[in-house]
């Protein structure tokens, strides 16, 4: 399935529990409403695993869709995702996005 993936920092006096209450309240249901996003998961970074730096990012945002060209589209034409992009700089700055592929088959219980 064709993914994105999005990394995020907060910008300068935005906390996460502001940040995490816009996502639940604003950015989720807007999402929702975007016809080729199949799945949206936010991931909160905590700590390392096995010690070692935390990454220069504070989330992470996996977005599942139903084809590049329909995802595209919808992230510059519809409502839904315009008013998200308005509303994502007073909360975030964006270190990376990138196109990702799905290694299969993978590990589901």
């Amino acid at each position: 399935m064709p993914s994105a993936s999005f990394t995020y920092s907060l910008k300068p006096g935005v906390t996460s529990a502001a940040y995490e209450a816009w996502i639940v309240e604003f950015d989720y249901p807007h999402v929702e409403q975007i016809p080729s996003i199949l799945s949206q998961r936010i991931y909160r970074i905590d700590e390392p695993i096995f010690g070692g730096a935390k990454p220069g990012y504070a989330y992470l945002e996996i977005i599942e869709f139903t084809n590049r060209d329909d995802y595209l589209n919808d992230l510059h034409n519809h409502p839904a995702a315009q008013a998200i992009a308005a509303a994502m700089p007073n909360f975030v700055e964006m270190i990376n996005n990138t196109f990702v592929g799905f290694v299969p088959p993978g590990v589901s219980r």
